[in-house]
């Protein structure tokens, strides 16, 4: 039995449990817009939002990435593209989770006035250095050469 076919049970129950994951966040997306009851901050609607909709991408990016692989395509470009980019969209939710507990614990517990635009200043210094690393990588593996062996950029895809 070949490594191809052991990965297909799998690569079907993951694609099932991100499509069902894409289906509750695009329903959330449409439970916010019908059911305006929110008692919330602007901001903290504001990154909730920007929170679904990475997340969106990230999930579908990982659908798409999960559907390449199981058409045989684990060692083309974009598969390659659409893997790390899946890894960037889970690092930009992860840090937006991150720094959102950063700024609820500092409005909390200290003073946070000088603390908060230095915290969203660095939030997206961070996301912007992560992305050029990622768009880098995507660059240099596809003019080295796109194929999986041998290839150093490869080796970085996680």
């Amino acid at each position: 039995m070949s490594s191809e076919e052991d990965f297909t049970p799998l690569g079907i129950a993951g694609l099932v449990i991100y499509c069902s994951l894409a289906c509750v966040v695009i329903s959330s997306f449409v439970w916010r817009r019908l059911f305006r009851q929110s008692k919330l901050q602007k901001g903290a609607l504001i990154i909730q939002r920007v929170f679904r909709a990475i997340l969106l991408c990230f999930l579908l990016s990982r659908i798409v990435w999960l559907s390449l692989l199981l058409e045989g395509m684990q060692e083309e470009l974009i598969s390659f593209i659409t893997n790390r980019l899946s890894f960037a969209f889970f690092f930009s939710a992860y840090t937006l989770v991150l720094f959102y507990w950063a700024e609820t614990y500092h409005q909390n517990y200290y003073d946070s006035s000088k603390f908060m635009p230095l915290l969203g200043s660095l939030f997206v210094v961070v996301n912007i250095a992560f992305w050029i690393f990622q768009w880098t990588l995507i660059l240099l593996f596809a003019l080295y050469d796109s194929t999986k062996e041998g290839n150093p950029f490869y080796e970085l895809n996680i």
